[in-house]
């Protein structure tokens, strides 16, 4: 498959200085104004953008009427931090967003701009030297690719926040759908009322605050995504996600599994099918056991702005839509595995000619698959390799300097596998495509023993405290890797 080249952007600098003398009284500070536009460069219309301007003393520069997301606070070494992560761009600053143009008094001083839209485009930084009679500014941001002509829509499946406030920054960070979790545990970030938490602009995006993490830190639990639902489940906290899960099914609600840790419970959710896609690392050990074990598992991202210092759309999905973008087409293409995460890099694959998420039967006595793989960044890559049941199937060469990569080949089948491809840097990872050999399954034994484990530490760590039939519910995915492990 072929992927148009990149188109070469430039941040053009208009420079014009203007009056602007202020009778600011006297003993304050004399201001000067600084005055922005920010342009599309394929169009040359004013576009949305997110905006950092960090003054001569190191603090942020916010317009009042402009909705401002703000770095948390975190340790690295021995030292706090507030800054966020734009791209591979580290920025210490608070971003807000901007509709294209906009003015603001500042003193005389030097100060840096960032403005950046999104993974798709060209970010412009600069430092400029505000003088009393101000300055203005006019950068043009370019595109490096363009997602949605290719068919792929941009998608961050996990913000904290208003949806409200989140509208604007969705066209800022030029993202085309977004998930907002109104509901965190008990906490609410809006009034429950559901004429109010789903609405589609048109143009996308396309927005839904009618989703709901439970989230417990420890080795147990995990999180849960609990998406595109009717009504949210009051928090009790339930001995159990699944008691969440399976009422929020009966809603027709799409699942998602988040976490870093042994996660007992995946395991015992995974075997009774009640799990849609796995968020955020995919390099995580349960997620390939889950796979290995002969389970469909499309991978799934989010910015988790609100919560992190990530900007929005910054981790974010990209997901293969036919026909019309609607919130129930887009997570009808994440359940059926069209998808692949990205913090920048894009990726695009087919295995015998057929797109990420299929499966492909082929005979039994088949030993190797073709693969089609075009990786691209807007910086050189490093590393593109190419991953069979959990292990490297091969490692694509990479030139110094190159932004493109392109492998057309052969790869072998020893086994019925799943196979996707991970991309550095900008952190990209496919959603498997899944080959059958005969009638063989996907079974890695070492996986199967793996969840097993798990559902049996469950079953003793929480049993005590389920009713009897929530102890039959994991007996019966007990059940589920016992006969995955028969002859």
């Amino acid at each position: 498959m072929r992927v148009p080249r990149a188109i070469l952007g430039v941040c053009i600098l208009s420079i014009a200085a203007f009056a602007q003398t202020r009778d600011t009284g006297r003993g304050h500070t004399p201001m000067s104004g600084l005055r922005i536009t920010i342009q599309d460069a394929d169009t040359g219309q004013t576009t949305r953008a997110a905006v950092c301007i960090q003054g001569p003393d190191g603090k942020a520069v916010v317009p009042e009427d402009r909705l401002a997301v703000f770095p948390l606070p975190h340790k690295r070494g021995s030292r706090v931090h507030r800054e966020f992560r734009v791209g591979l761009h580290t920025v210490p600053c608070t971003f807000f967003a901007s509709d294209g143009e906009f003015e603001v008094d500042v003193p005389a001083g030097t100060y840096t701009i960032f403005a950046s839209k999104g993974l798709e485009y060209r970010p412009a930084q600069e430092e400029v030297d505000v003088q009393a009679d101000g300055i203005e500014r006019t950068y043009r941001l370019a595109r490096w690719i363009n997602m949605k002509e290719l068919g792929w829509y941009s998608f961050d499946e996990h913000i904290h926040g208003d949806a409200n406030e989140v509208a604007p920054w969705l066209d800022a960070c030029d993202l085309n759908a977004a998930c907002v979790f109104s509901y965190w545990n008990h906490n609410k970030w809006d009034p429950l009322r559901p004429e109010a938490h789903t609405f589609e602009q048109t143009p996308p995006p396309a927005i839904s605050s009618m989703n709901q993490e439970v989230e417990r830190h420890n080795d147990l639990f995990g999180a849960i995504h609990l998406s595109n639902m009717k009504r949210f489940i009051p928090y009790d906290p339930a001995p159990a996600n699944f008691i969440y899960i399976e009422q929020a099914r009966q809603q027709g609600a799409t699942i998602g599994y988040a976490g870093l840790k042994g996660l007992t419970e995946f395991a015992v959710d995974m075997a009774l099918g009640l799990l849609d896609y796995w968020c955020h690392s995919g390099n995580n050990p349960l997620y390939y056991h889950a796979l290995n074990a002969g389970f469909k598992l499309p991978i799934g991202d989010g910015s988790r702005c609100g919560v992190s210092n990530l900007i929005y759309g910054n981790q974010r999905n990209y997901v293969k839509v036919d026909g019309e973008l609607t919130y129930d087409s887009l997570f009808d293409a994440v359940r059926n595995g069209r998808t692949f995460k990205t913090t920048g890099a894009m990726v695009f694959l087919k295995i015998n000619g057929r797109d990420i998420g299929d499966t492909i039967r082929v005979s039994a006595d088949t030993t190797s698959v073709d693969v089609d793989l075009t990786a691209r960044f807007v910086r050189p890559l490093n590393q593109v390799t190419i991953v069979r049941n959990g292990e490297v199937a091969k490692v694509v060469p990479v030139e110094q300097g190159q932004t493109e990569v392109r492998f057309e080949g052969s790869v072998d089948l020893p086994e019925s596998s799943w196979f996707n491809v991970s991309v550095n840097p900008g952190n990209a990872q496919t959603s498997p495509i899944y080959v059958l050999r005969g009638d063989e399954p996907i079974c890695v034994r070492e996986s199967v023993e793996a969840l097993l484990k798990l559902v049996e530490e469950f079953a003793t760590t929480v049993g005590p405290k389920l009713t009897a039939d929530e102890r039959g519910t994991v007996a019966r995915a007990k059940q589920v890797y016992i006969d995955k492990l028969k002859p």
